[in-house]
């Protein structure tokens, strides 16, 4: 075992197979620990780049963040007087609630008591995507056998790959898709 040539405190008191029992128990508490410790970090990362919230500070002052849910949901300003801290907005494919969560969290972060939503704007965009064109050569493509009279260099095959319209240039085809954008701003407040 790799802990055997450590020199345990005791080791001369303690027979070989407690030691042995000993070492195992480490060697699992460090295991167990280090499997807590990539998935805690794998779990941060991932959720670190699901929020994009553009941020616009209004206002120098930096006040202490707060929880989630002791941020107000308004539609409107209100009556009573406030500074403004910032402008936040975050567009994504999400629905609108999620994109609500995350701007109570960063306006939460940044110390305000509410945030003034707007009417949030979907878009729709056409985007196109590259997809490996099926060959029709299958397993008797000319390039398919390698060196030889039947392969790329030999006389019957083509040196630079396959035999078409592309003469040996991976062959592509475009694929039209369409992703529904949602953009939800809101203004962070902070009573006065």
């Amino acid at each position: 075992m790799w802990l055997s040539h450590l020199n345990w405190p005791g080791d001369d008191e303690l027979p070989s197979s407690l030691l042995t029992a000993e070492q195992g128990t480490i060697c699992k508490v460090i295991t167990h620990t280090s499997i807590l410790v990539t998935g805690w970090l794998l779990l941060v990362l991932t959720q670190a780049g699901c929020s994009q919230v553009q941020v616009l500070r209004l206002t120098s002052e930096t006040f202490p963040s707060r929880a989630v849910s002791d941020v107000e949901i308004l539609s409107h300003q209100p009556d009573t007087s406030f500074l403004k801290i910032a402008e936040l907005s975050e567009s994504a494919s999400s629905d609108v609630q999620t994109l609500q969560r995350h701007l109570l969290k960063k306006a939460a972060d940044l110390g305000a008591d509410a945030v003034v939503f707007s009417t949030p704007l979907t878009r729709t965009e056409q985007r196109t995507d590259y997809q490996p064109v099926y060959s029709p050569w299958g397993y008797y493509a000319p390039y398919y056998y390698g060196p030889g009279p039947y392969g790329y260099w030999g006389p019957w095959g083509y040196r630079y790959g396959s035999w078409g319209p592309a003469w040996g240039y991976p062959q592509y085809a475009a694929v039209p898709y369409t992703v529904r954008i949602t953009t939800l701003k809101g203004v962070a407040i902070k009573y006065r």
